[in-house]
């Protein structure tokens, strides 16, 4: 089928409302007249805009925006994908596609790569952290976009793409052939023992074999050690496959027990999951969660803490619990629409009703959420994710180390100290010394870094007002400048517990991986030492469930 051109499309009106008029005739209830007439209006009011606005109109963009501006008052989730985006959207959720085992991102004009998985084809062929990809079967990568870097990156497993790229480590340009492989990272990247009785594991993202891997991972510590109490990490994790979901749930609660239940507008598309095996692990159970846990991992901490079956501990969570489709419009072009939500043993949904211009769920008040109880008759509310039953402060991240982060700074110091160290002390046993410090300060002031803050924004503010009212620049705002740029540069030592906690990170990250991360930060661990200290205290863990 051609499609039309900006002339027929012109004509389109006429049709489509001889098209309206037969669906209002055919049915009568109130709803399909409300939806013929705003389909009408709709249909007119682009027409006419195609055809008298006073400049040359692109239908199809005008056609883009009316539909993500109607879509995204529903919810985040649910967006018209255009037969121009229908390539990006594929790479995206094309299962068989494959890449060669690690992660970019682009710092300015620069490809660089920012992750490898260990045992991957890029790590075979010598590919590290910090290399810049130059060019891609001949493609080069400056001044693409994400989308542009995805196509070229991704294709069918078993074939290869040849990949030029600077080195960190020589400055040299290279050219190697990269084999493109399913490869993933491990679902659990650390699993081990905080002391003597407790097992903690930590599960990073719902991919297939979730469930068995933390089974095998509890299994081995329980053959070595007393476990008496289990602590599973869901933070940072964003959910994944239900299945994986619904099997963890099975390890911990018994036969038969309701899980979650999928309900949406028809029963047709109503579906509901529970245990079938029954309990494996009957000991003390905590589940860390945070802002970034959603989805699957709002299922397995929302259904214990539902069940009575475990306590929470962390931050709200993110506040996922919808179910999407994708449906066919027409012209090579697809609406995804939000078909269904989840709904855990308590009867209450874990999707936030609220978002901000990011998309990202708002906590609703309570006077607009409804109370639920759980099996033992605590009270848990709806809308908003998981709220833990213990709940611990969320560290906010300062504007100098975001912008430290943002501005690739961190990254590009830690590129340097891996050329100076081939080796480094254990994960757990590596410390970023204070001279070491002392050398990233000296690296950032010899950078052209600067940070952004309201005191500086209001600081501008101020100049371009007396600027464009002509007064003259006084000694006072001079010297409120200069003190302003000294605080600023006091705020690298003012800073340096959490800016030398996130450069450690870092660097043991790219000696050890995701394991090494996470076995360095177990013992100082604000999370992991409130969930030991609740598991062991008897009292306390029964009277939160109680």
């Amino acid at each position: 089928m051609n499609l039309p051109t900006k002339k027929n499309l012109r004509r389109f009106g006429v049709p489509i409302l001889i098209l309206l008029a037969a669906l209002t005739s055919s049915h009568s209830d109130s709803r399909s007249f409300e939806l013929a007439r705003a389909m009408e209006i709709y249909a007119a009011s682009y027409r006419i805009a195609n055809e008298h606005y006073v400049d040359e109109v692109d239908p199809s963009a005008l056609m883009k925006v009316g539909m993500d501006a109607m879509l995204k008052t529903l919810d985040p989730y649910t967006n018209y994908i255009s037969a121009t985006d229908i390539e990006a959207f594929r790479l995206k959720n094309q299962s068989n596609l494959a890449d060669g085992g690690f992660s970019t991102a682009l710092h300015g004009d620069r490809l660089m790569i920012t992750d490898i998985i260990q045992n991957s084809p890029a790590a075979d062929v010598g590919l590290e952290i910090g290399d810049e990809i130059i060019s891609i079967d001949g493609t080069k990568v400056k001044d693409q976009n994400d989308d542009a870097i995805e196509r070229v990156l991704l294709g069918s497993p078993g074939s290869s793409m040849n990949i030029a790229v600077k080195k960190m480590r020589t400055g040299k340009e290279e050219l190697v052939q990269v084999l493109r492989q399913k490869v993933e990272n491990p679902n659990v990247p650390y699993k081990g023992m905080i002391d003597d009785h407790t097992a903690y594991v930590k599960l990073s993202i719902f991919t297939q074999q979730a469930a068995a891997n933390i089974g095998a991972a509890i299994t081995e510590l329980k053959k070595e050690n007393d476990v008496k109490y289990i602590i599973l990490d869901l933070r940072n994790n964003g959910g994944g496959l239900l299945a994986e979901a619904v099997n963890i749930c099975d390890m911990f609660l018994d036969k038969n027990q309701k899980v979650v239940n999928i309900i949406s507008k028809t029963e047709k598309g109503d579906k509901s999951f529970g245990t079938r095996a029954g309990v494996t692990y009957d000991v003390p159970l905590a589940v860390l969660v945070n802002g970034k846990s959603a989805s699957a991992s709002e299922i397995v901490s929302g259904v214990m803490q539902d069940v009575d079956r475990g306590v929470v501990i962390g931050q709200r969570t993110y506040g996922k619990g919808l179910v999407q489709n994708t449906f066919d419009v027409g012209y090579k072009s697809k609406v995804k629409v939000t078909t269904a939500r989840y709904y855990i043993p308590s009867g209450r949904c874990i999707q936030g009703f609220d978002y901000d211009e990011n998309g990202d769920a708002l906590n609703l008040d309570e006077s607009k959420q409804t109370a639920f109880k759980t099996a033992n008759g605590r009270t848990v509310y709806d809308g908003g994710g998981v709220l833990p039953d213990i709940v611990l402060e969320k560290k906010q991240v300062s504007a100098l180390a975001e912008g430290l982060i943002n501005e690739h700074i961190i990254f590009d110091f830690v590129n340097q100290y891996v050329l100076k160290h081939e080796s480094i002390a254990a994960a757990k046993d590596f410390i970023f010394s204070d001279s070491e410090y002392s050398e990233f300060v000296n690296f950032v002031e010899q950078s052209e870094f600067d940070y952004k803050t309201n005191t500086g924004a209001s600081l501008t503010l101020l100049d371009k007002a007396m600027e464009k009212e002509e007064y003259s620049a006084t000694a006072q705002q001079q010297k409120l400048r200069d003190s302003f740029d000294r605080l600023k540069k006091n705020d690298l030592l003012k800073k340096k517990k959490e800016i030398a906690a996130i450069i450690r990170d870092q660097i043991v990250n790219r000696y050890y991986g995701e394991t090494g991360k996470v076995a360095a930060n177990l013992d100082n661990d604000e999370y992991v030492l409130e969930a030991v200290g609740v598991l062991k205290d008897e009292n306390r863990y029964k009277a939160i469930l109680k």
